[in-house]
């Protein structure tokens, strides 16, 4: 099983004092009002940078794309007489993993303890967050957030998001594929193909439902 990293989410500052009235005058602010930040982009990172001085990163791969990115910003910022402090906390990583096998995720969520699962609805777009149709899975119920949780779809695919580390993503992602490979030898109905007719079943032998380890 291959756990790929598909955005690190970073959070530094600009040094004090600071203004961005030059950088302003290039990249004005975005956003309603256009009040809430401005907005810088270089190749696939995404720099939202706030008034208060706060800077953020999206869509970094890896430490080192992280690191690259901030570098990059280091040096465009100092044309506009910014400074960017040389320090960065991580504050979200989104992982992805692909299991072998689909699920019945109505079946699912009764028995993978701290998930919860409700079939999109037909209310529209306008009631975004019930067209998901994926079943929520919480690592360790907390009121802290950002909270260390997975999406499981139907079609096997699975996004972890919540988590500060790289490290501790994948070691929850091992954890979580383990506890249903488990429930799927216990309760083979939470496989989505057990729901096909006999008849129309292949004959083959079902792979792991998590896929071979890496």
């Amino acid at each position: 099983m291959k756990v790929r990293i598909v955005n690190i989410v970073a959070v530094t500052a600009l040094q004090s004092p600071f203004s961005l009235a030059k950088l302003k005058a290039v990249y004005p602010f975005a956003g309603e009002n256009c009040l809430t930040h401005i907005a810088v982009s270089h190749e696939r990172s995404y720099f939202p940078i706030f008034s208060t001085g706060k800077v953020l990163s999206f869509s970094s791969k890896s430490i080192l794309g992280l690191e690259d990115a901030f570098t990059w910003l280091r040096a465009f910022l100092a044309q506009f007489g910014l400074k960017l402090s040389n320090s960065y906390e991580i504050v979200n990583v989104v992982g992805v993993l692909q299991t072998t096998t689909p699920f019945d995720l109505l079946v699912l969520g009764r028995v993978l303890p701290h998930s919860a699962y409700e079939p999109p609805s037909d209310l529209g777009l306008y009631d975004y967050h019930r067209q998901i149709n994926a079943l929520i899975y919480h690592f360790a119920p907390s009121p802290i957030r950002p909270r260390q949780t997975a999406l499981i779809f139907s079609t096997g695919r699975v996004v972890l998001t919540g988590f500060k580390s790289i490290e501790i993503l994948k070691m929850k992602a091992h954890l979580l594929a383990d506890q249903i490979a488990q429930i799927v030898t216990s309760h083979p109905s939470v496989l989505a193909e057990e729901r096909v007719p006999l008849a129309r079943r292949s004959p083959n032998i079902r792979s792991h439902p998590m896929g071979a380890e890496s």
